[in-house]
């Protein structure tokens, strides 16, 4: 808003409406009449402005939701399975298929009816969760596990990294539009970069052995409240099997 030169207005109407106020003079009169001109001309400016602030900011607000959701939508749908795969390690659980088995539609069907009754939790309590799985699998509780739990564990890590690769697109195609994003301020150049890296280290260090999955996690939790801000995301986590179906599948 141009806060200055509507001050400047108001104050220069105001001093030609002094003169008119203390001698009674024709040109007086005229020049305190322009003075009142200005200051209802600056006052409706303001209003005009304040208005199209208003109207732009909310523009701003749906158009990041929109352009956002599908980043935001796969990094709470790879939270979703972390919690999800955890919670199978002491199942009776079938980690011998391919990673990519995992993420195909016909088995997340499987999923659902061999393991029914989701659970809905904010995304508060679902950072909690995560916060202990952090120092779960970490290096240092990891060189603590059996070499058969390990080995889930590696599995399970391996599995959730061959899910991500649409979330690893998305993410790309975001960096590649960086610059038109931070031009119109829907997110800066520093925040896209940071966003983009714990994206990929996240996805990146799941899918090797001997890697500090709790590192993997945390930054794929930063990247999911950077996205939740920025669109003004609340959703709830949905703990479960969830993917991108390709059309394929279908």
């Amino acid at each position: 808003m141009n806060k200055k030169i509507y001050i400047w207005t108001i104050i220069i109407s105001l001093l030609l409406l002094i003169p008119a106020c203390i001698w009674d003079h024709n040109i007086l009169t005229i020049i305190s009449g322009i003075g009142c001109s200005g200051i209802a001309a600056a006052i409706m400016a303001v209003f005009l402005e304040s208005a199209a602030l208003k109207k732009e900011k909310e523009r701003k607000i749906k158009a990041r939701a929109i352009y956002f959701r599908e980043v935001k939508d796969q990094l709470k749908m790879m939270i979703e399975r972390i919690l999800w795969f955890d919670q199978r390690l002491n199942d009776d659980f079938d980690w011998s298929q391919d990673p990519a088995v995992y993420s195909s539609f016909q088995y997340m069907i499987y999923a659902g009816q061999q393991y029914p009754g989701k659970e809905k939790i904010s995304f508060e309590e679902a950072e909690e969760r995560l916060k202990a799985l952090q120092d779960k699998y970490s290096l240092e509780q990891q060189s603590k596990m059996q070499p058969e739990q390990l080995q889930k564990v590696q599995k399970m890590f391996l599995i959730l990294s061959a899910s991500g690769l649409t979330l690893l697109s998305e993410a790309n195609s975001i960096k590649e539009r960086r610059i038109e994003l931070d031009a119109e301020d829907y997110l800066s150049l520093k925040e896209i970069e940071s966003m983009c890296f714990q994206i990929s280290l996240g996805v990146s260090l799941m899918c090797k052995p001997n890697k500090n999955y709790g590192v993997a996690i945390s930054s794929l939790v930063s990247a999911y409240k950077t996205i939740s801000k920025t669109g003004n995301y609340t959703d709830e986590i949905n703990v479960g099997l969830h993917g991108t179906i390709k059309m394929s599948e279908i």
